[in-house]
């Protein structure tokens, strides 16, 4: 990506310094219009490429980089930032001191990670180091996530930038909603899942959501959650949503993708997300 970024970073470069002339259609006079980049849009997995910065791993946040570590998963195979945000509520929240709902016996009093300066940035990425005896940077992993320079570090103003990057909404909410719906109508992409239970029982005071051992040679048994329906309360919110009528253009038809007989709505689109996670979730649990 930086390699075909090398030719527009050299014209953005040109029309900070130089300038561009262009026409104003109010003066009918040309002026030379100064060009600043403000900043790109992505989706998270694009972001990290279009940054340099790896969005996988133990300290995957390209603002908070390594100052926000996220927690391993021992069953389920993977980092996650489960209850990570306590960190970013007011000093005299409750939930900090919550020791029941989130993590067991913890309490959070450290602050929340200051972000990084435009001019930080830089200096880190000025600092890296290539690693001698492979790929990538001296301390990849370890202490920082960088996979390579960013060529936007040419840019004159670059230290002054407070967000080069940014996530689009729209994907971000498509992928919290796509997990929500699945866990709460128990599909095949439902978060609430025999790993996720193992692990809630190591980090959480939630004994009866954990895991029960199997009696008699059965397999082990996995508790119903509170928010995943039973299969009556999923069909009778399919059968709701077969009523649903929108004005035209507003959103798609749900009714045609319910079926009733697998309790699946089929093909939801990234708009269908939205319209379900803004207006019907509250009605429908």
């Amino acid at each position: 990506m930086g390699v075909f970024m090398e030719p527009l970073i050299d014209e953005l470069v040109s029309a900070w310094e130089d300038g561009v002339w262009t026409y104003d259609r109010a003066t009918k006079t040309p002026f030379k219009m100064h060009v600043w980049y403000q900043y790109s849009m992505h989706d998270f997995l694009a972001y990290g490429i279009f940054s340099g910065w790896c969005v996988h791993g133990k300290f995957p946040c390209p603002l908070c980089k390594d100052r926000l570590r996220f927690i391993w998963l021992k069953k389920g195979g993977k980092y996650s930032s489960f209850d990570k945000h306590r960190q970013f509520l007011p000093p005299e929240h409750p939930f900090r001191q919550d020791t029941k709902n989130f993590t067991k016996g913890v309490v959070v009093t450290e602050p929340a990670p200051q972000m990084m300066t435009g001019a930080e940035v830089h200096a880190q990425i000025d600092a890296l180091v290539e690693n001698q005896e492979g790929d990538g940077f001296v301390g990849y992993n370890e202490e920082h996530m960088w996979t390579h320079k960013l060529g936007l570090t040419r840019l004159p103003y670059f230290d002054d930038l407070l967000m080069p990057h940014y996530i689009d909404v729209m994907h971000t909410e498509k992928n919290v909603a796509e997990a929500l719906w699945g866990t709460i109508m128990e599909t095949e992409k439902s978060k609430d899942n025999p790993k996720a239970r193992v692990d809630l029982a190591e980090l959480c005071d939630r004994p009866h959501q954990e895991m029960r051992a199997p009696g008699g040679g059965k397999t082990w048994k996995r508790p119903k959650a509170d928010f995943v329906l039973t299969p009556r309360q999923r069909r009778e919110v399919l059968q709701w949503i077969q009523t649903l009528m929108f004005p035209d253009g507003y959103a798609a038809n749900l009714r045609r993708g319910v079926n009733l007989t697998t309790l699946r709505v089929n093909g939801m689109k990234s708009h269908d997300y939205h319209i379900w996670i803004e207006r019907l979730l509250l009605t429908m649990v």
